[in-house]
Parts: C-alpha cells; structure tokens; sequence
C-alpha cells in the first residue's frame, strides 16, 4: 500500500511491512531509493505512471491460503489500485496445469507443489522460485476403515490412489520405500483431489496419500482413518514461481506483492482464528477443514524462504529425481532467487 508519491522524484517510497499485527494496512513495504531505483525494460526506465493497466495474474488453489487471505483483508487493493494495477486470481485444481499455464504466460505468478515446480524446470520452464506460500507437513495417508490396512506393509495388493505429478506422490513414494514396496506392489490410481474424496466415500479405492484441506474433509465425512502424516517423512515448501518475463519487466512489482503476502502470513499468525473464517469462505470450504493446517504447530504461510527451506526445497529435488518423478537431476538453488524478498525487505 502506498503510503506517498513524489511525482518530481519519480520515486515510488513505501513504508516496510512490519508483520506486527497492531500495524496498519498502509504499513506494507519498503524500498530504498536510489538514483536506479525505477524500473527498466531495456534501456528505458518505467516510471510509476506506467503501471497503469497493469493485470498481475496469480494461478492459486484451494490450499493457496494466504492469497485467498491477502484478497480477503483488501490488501491486494489496498496497495496497488492507485497505481492502477489489478490483480487477478485463477483458481486451478493441481499444479502441473499451473506450470502449463506460466509457460503459455497465461499467468504471471504460480503457487503450486514443489514436485510440479521440480518437473516444469527440468523441461526447461522460463520460470524462477522467488518465495514461499507454506511450509507445513500437509499430507497424510488416509485409509478406508474397512480396507483392512493397518500398516505401510499391508497397502500391497490396495488400490492407493494419488494426485500425481503433485507432491503428494513423492510421498507416496517414500511410505513404499520404508514399506520395501514400490509402485509395481500397489494397485496406483491416478485422482485429483477433490475426487480422491468420493472415491473413498464410495468404496472405489482403498486408500490415497492427499494433504489440506481434502484430507481434513475426508476425516470430517467419516468412514477413513489418518494412517500417517507427512513429519518424519516429508516437509511440504511449497514454491512461489514467477516467470522470468515478468521479474525482468516488473521486479519492484514481483517485491510488493511478495511483501503484501507476507504481511498477510504474519497477520494469519496473530489473528489465526479470524483467518480461518475469512479463508473458508474464500474457498468455500468449513472452518473444520482450514483448521488443521492453519492451527498446526510449524505452520508458516508467510512468503519468506529460510536456509531450512531452501535446504528442503534441495532435498525435495533429491527426491524426485530418486524416485523417477523428474527425469533428470536439477540444481534447484540455480532457480531459487530471494533478491526480490531483500527488496521488500523480508530478508
């Protein structure tokens, strides 16, 4: 949010993004002024003026919680509709049609799995991670009561079901592997979210690895069982990716939104029981199911990328490649950029 122009300096000055939650609004962002501090495409500088009309596109899902929050408490408005930027959010069912939709420059902005994000790199996605939507262990393994599975051993011969190329396969991966199974043990069946649901509620399948909020929903419809969770096996930092169009022609814009994001995780910290409400009626979803997440111990949904994650990210890359999931080993730090968060200050 913009708290001042100087049209003489064409200079945009904002106030830092504090994170406290007795701040306000207005206190958003931070940048130092300097005499390159405008925007450049090529050799001409982009004055404020020029954002005129500018749409930022966010490709976000159910899980997305902090955009559905930030879009819930105004801030996306608050800080750039003066400037007249908008921005807009397109909701997606899985990653991998997140990353078709960045390389197509459908969006500018993904929030996905790091799987999908893994994946898109390693097939040459324009596309760099500039951040974080949530760290957590959101994943679990959800059995049918009546599957007769009451260990990682007895899912041989079941029909599991996963979303993949999401990253909840990759653990589905690493529970057959301490199993001494694989996939060639289990009957895999291939479901979206959403539909991993029904399929459990109908008998169709005797199991599935799936995380928040379906996980939580399939335990509030009754009849399944939460085996395992995903700690001690696997941390869920799930990647921002930007493409690299957009960082190149926009990077004091890439800033900003990442700075409204993160005021909202730190508002969602001290304020977690209203974020609930306000999340689940952004995503048509009960507060029964945000809960379990929101109110998790560890859970951060701010946007900033610790070493510890970064590190993760790392080893989740591991992983993939481990497991078959992306066909070719990927340096991840080559496309780990936290430049744009130093800007706004949150790192």
């Amino acid at each position: 949010m913009i708290a001042a122009v100087s049209v003489a300096a064409l200079c945009l000055q904002l106030v830092a993004c504090g994170g406290a939650a007795e701040e306000t609004v207005e206190d958003t962002f931070d940048s130092t002024e300097t005499e390159e501090s405008a925007t450049k495409t090529g050799e001409e500088e982009v004055s404020e003026t020029d954002y005129d009309g500018v749409v930022i596109r966010l490709a976000v899902q159910k899980a997305t919680y902090v955009v559905h929050l930030a879009n819930a408490l105004g801030y996306f408005e608050n800080e750039f509709a003066e400037d007249g930027i908008t921005v807009e959010l397109d909701e997606f069912s899985l990653g991998p049609a997140i990353v078709e939709a960045i390389n197509s420059d459908e969006v500018d902005f993904g929030f996905i799995g790091d799987l999908p994000a893994f994946s898109g790199l390693v097939n040459d996605g324009e596309y760099k991670i500039v951040g974080k939507y949530s760290d957590d262990y959101n994943g679990g393994l959800l059995v049918r009561d009546d599957s007769g599975i009451e260990s990682l051993a007895d899912l041989e011969g079941k029909k599991v079901a996963v979303p993949l190329g999401s990253t909840q396969q990759v653990l589905l991966e690493i529970y057959l592997e301490e199993a001494g199974l694989s996939d060639d043990d289990i009957d895999l069946v291939n479901l979206g979210f959403a539909d991993i649901n029904t399929s459990l509620l109908n008998g169709d399948i005797d199991a599935a690895v799936t995380g928040e909020p379906q996980l939580s929903q399939a335990l509030n419809n009754g009849g399944v069982t939460k085996l395992l969770g995903s700690e001690g096996y696997k941390a869920f930092v799930n990647p921002i990716i930007a493409t690299d169009d957009f960082l190149e022609t926009y990077p004091e814009l890439t800033a900003r939104l990442l700075s409204v994001l993160q005021r909202a995780g730190e508002w969602a910290k001290e304020n977690t029981d209203e974020a609930i409400e306000l999340i689940a009626e952004a995503t048509d979803a009960s507060v029964d199911d945000i809960a379990p997440k929101l109110e998790a111990e560890g859970c951060d949904i701010t946007a900033e990328l610790t070493d510890d994650e970064i590190q993760a990210l790392i080893k989740g890359a591991e992983d993939c490649y481990k497991y078959g999931l992306i066909t070719d080993e990927l340096n991840v730090e080559d496309y780990i950029d936290t430049s744009y968060l130093e800007q706004a200050g949150i790192q």
